[in-house]
């Protein structure tokens, strides 16, 4: 019996975006899509803004390394790469505190890639530039696939990146982390279950020790992005179907907690959270608003979420 054999074509970007700026940038700041691009290049990669001011200019995509918790921007284009690209990225490198730029293209020229080589070399351990082909492919009338290709990166970038996860579970240190924590656990009362066990870290995020089986509570801090947030982290064998149930009773829970919550699926994992911009872990002086905002937030968190979770737990114990 024959089968048909669909045919494999390459599509024009054009035809998939119309304008960088107006279509290209805001589909790729997208968080899911923008992770794309992440597994790409080994990074858990989130957006913090677009169009991030340097001085006269705007840069395409600020966000953060989830994994080292560092700042990358991402430069893009739909077209060939040129000198005027070129020189962006340069200035971006130069106003902005990042330890990775990622420059999107269309295609890279021979002398761009050498000139993203030549800036790996002669710049820092502490700033990286890597070079990405973006391309999309079809079979027959299908939807786009889109797929990015590493052109250029760091000398032992893979080593990098897997040594950067090793060294402590993948979340930097902070030297003042612990005392932070501790700050932040005095304002949760004694008797909560959210008190109990839980431990100051010297990491950029402490998780509570409440009895749930895949499903996490954490605070969070970023000294880079100058803000805190709380989490609700979802993991395990069965991530997906457990954060699509509670996806399904999203207008419920947000009803429940007050305000709309950020929701984050990734390649094996999930999220629930809630940040506060513009609040610097670095600031002592506004440690106690941030320290009663983190304790208000997950005691919240913990209220409404503990009965949905308890359930899915409950049920998925049933049928195991």
């Amino acid at each position: 019996m024959n089968k048909s054999i669909g045919t494999l074509r390459t599509v024009d970007l054009r035809n998939v975006w119309e304008h960088e700026a107006h279509n290209f940038t805001p589909w790729l700041a997208e968080p899911e899509n923008l992770q794309l691009l992440g597994d790409a290049v080994g990074m858990q990669l989130e957006p913090i803004s677009e169009e991030e001011p340097v001085g006269p200019f705007r840069a395409d995509i600020l966000c953060r390394d989830v994994t080292s918790d560092s700042l990358v921007l991402v430069e893009n284009q739909l077209e060939k790469t040129d000198h005027s690209h070129l020189g962006q990225v340069i200035t971006y490198a130069a106003g902005l505190d990042v330890a990775t730029i990622i420059w999107v293209a269309k295609s890279f020229t021979d002398e761009h890639r050498a000139a993203l080589e030549w800036l790996n070399n002669k710049t820092s351990d502490g700033l990286s530039f890597i070079g990405a082909e973006i391309e999309a492919w079809q079979i027959d009338d299908s939807a786009p696939a889109l797929r990015f290709n590493i052109v250029e990166k760091p000398n032992e970038w893979i080593r990098q990146i897997k040594q950067s996860r090793q060294g402590s579970g993948g979340r930097k240190l902070w030297d003042q982390a612990e005392s932070y924590w501790a700050a932040m656990l005095e304002q949760i009362p004694q008797e909560s279950d959210l008190r109990t066990n839980s431990k100051p870290t010297k990491l950029h995020d402490i998780r509570l020790k409440v009895s749930w089986k895949d499903f996490w509570l954490k605070a969070v801090l970023s000294t880079y992005s100058r803000s805190i947030g709380v989490w609700v982290a979802i993991r395990g064998p069965q991530w997906e179907e457990n954060y699509n149930r509670l996806l399904d009773q999203k207008n419920e829970i947000e009803s429940q907690f007050g305000q709309p919550l950020t929701w984050n699926q990734w390649s094996d994992h999930a999220s629930l959270n809630l940040n506060l911009l513009d609040s610097d872990p670095k600031e002592i002086a506004h440690w106690p608003d941030q320290h009663k905002w983190l304790a208000d937030n997950l005691i919240k968190l913990y209220t409404v979420f503990k009965p949905y979770i308890e359930s899915i737990e409950v049920e998925s114990d049933s049928r195991s």
